[in-house]
């Protein structure tokens, strides 16, 4: 636009609008910025060297449509199902799990002819990992299964006590010999030791997975929601180290704790919070910072178990466990040399499980049908 033009324009403003509203100088105003630009445009402009960006580049949120394609990097998980022997209601909550992974599996198969693989389970994992490269959560049912009263409540060393059950002519459970299933030699028991024997079992086989979580039988997982987080959220090796997953809980529970006396209460809580004091840097003993994940679900990195194993074996756990499942792990996770990292979920970030859902509710049978028809719904994956 030459200035010969633009003084004409100029003109043309002045002698038409001058002393009329505001409002004809506003459209006027906008109206000479459409003409500009587009004098622009139909002169050509190079924009051979202007930037574009990559919607695949850039990072997706938790709150932004489930990610439907297979990511290889994608950190895989060994995931224990807690489960336990001579409840019929406990086999049908098994099977709903499988049931839920099944859908999972086969929704692809309408348009691709083959089943999403990114879920298997433990005993045909091990059989021959080569054949599931695509598996990133290979979950396994965790039972106390020893037919024994001599059987101890957890096993974290290599003992003449096998560590799982050899002889299941005892075990009434029909789906007993499941490649699925995990039938420890110990106690059944929530707060003795099963965790602490899983681990050492997930330490054995530790060099095919990332993260270890764990899961109780009464929490429903929406699976889209839970392999959005693995794919978006949660650190790839090298940078899965010190990391704590899970929904947490602040310890406030310690004059309420009707488990233990007033007397090892105080002793469990000073060693305790003096640990904590060195860890964290806080002087003042009314404010020690203490979060654990809750045991409904909680996901450690693989480092953190052998942490976990250390803690138990050298018998230094004893000085603070208190007998709570989620509780006892969650600290003895935090006694890492190394810096921890918590990756808290909660309902404002689509925590991808729903917890407490009991069988004896009415809402038992609804949220896990809605829980498996949401996968029939959902969008097809992308099988590579």
């Amino acid at each position: 636009m030459t200035a010969a033009s633009t003084l004409a324009f100029r003109g043309i403003f002045f002698s038409r609008f001058r002393g009329k509203s505001l409002t004809w100088f506003f459209i006027f105003i906008c109206l000479w910025s459409v003409l500009s630009l587009s004098l622009i445009f139909l002169k050509g402009v190079d924009v051979s060297n202007t930037i574009s960006l990559n919607v695949a580049d850039t990072p997706v949120s938790m709150n932004d449509k489930p990610s439907e394609t297979i990511a290889s990097d994608t950190p895989r998980v060994l995931l224990g199902i807690w489960s336990y022997a001579g409840f019929k209601k406990q086999l049908k909550v098994r099977n709903k799990f499988r049931l839920l992974f099944e859908t999972f599996a086969n929704r692809t198969r309408s348009h691709d002819g083959r089943a999403d693989p990114r879920i298997c389970n433990l005993g045909e994992f091990l059989e021959q990992p080569e054949n599931f490269p695509d598996c990133k959560v290979v979950y396994t049912f965790v039972i106390g299964a020893a037919n024994s009263k001599q059987a101890p409540n957890e096993i974290v060393t290599e003992t003449d006590w096998p560590l799982l059950v050899e002889d299941t002519a005892h075990f009434r459970e029909t789906d007993k010999n499941n490649k699925d299933m995990t039938l420890l030699n110990i106690k059944e028991n929530l707060e003795g030791g099963k965790s602490q024997t899983f681990f050492y079992l997930a330490q054995e086989v530790l060099h095919h997975f990332d993260y270890v979580a764990k899961c109780d039988s009464d929490s429903v997982l929406d699976l889209l929601v839970m392999f959005d987080f693995l794919d978006n959220n949660l650190p790839r090796p090298p940078h899965n180290l010190g990391i704590i997953v899970g929904a947490p809980y602040n310890k406030q529970w310690w004059k309420t704790n009707s488990k233990l006396n007033e007397d090892t209460i105080r002793y469990k809580r000073n060693a305790e919070e003096s640990y904590l004091q060195d860890r964290y840097g806080n002087n003042n003993m009314k404010d020690i910072f203490h979060i654990y994940p809750r045991g409904e679900f909680y996901m450690l990195s693989a480092d953190l178990v052998h942490v976990v194993l250390n803690e138990v074996r050298s018998g230094n756990y004893m000085e603070y466990s208190v007998g709570v499942e989620d509780h006892d792990i969650g600290t003895m996770a935090q006694h890492s040399p190394n810096p921890i990292r918590f990756i808290f979920l909660s309902s404002m970030d689509k925590i991808f499980w729903d917890h407490p859902v009991k069988i004896k509710n009415r809402d038992w049978i609804v949220k896990w049908d809605s829980a498996i028809e949401k996968l029939n719904w959902s969008p097809n994956a992308t099988v590579k």
